[in-house]
């Protein structure tokens, strides 16, 4: 199920999990709040929201081709 995720989130996501661990809870949760709200408003979870209200399957487009 996880390859089939945003690709761009997906890898932030694995660097943040094997990243230093942040000092306490507090800054743990800002850190993911930080990570979520960026990747949920940029292109890609536009497109993953937009997917999954039509009902679809997401179109992922690699930076790299942008």
């Amino acid at each position: 199920m996880l390859a089939l995720g945003a690709p761009n989130a997906l890898a932030a996501t694995k660097q943040m999990l094997t990243s230093q661990r942040p000092p306490n809870m507090g800054e743990a949760f800002a850190q993911m709040l930080e990570l979520s709200a960026k990747h949920f408003a940029g292109e890609e979870g536009q497109e993953g929201m937009r997917a999954f209200a039509e009902k679809r399957k997401p179109a992922w487009v690699p930076d790299v081709l942008k």
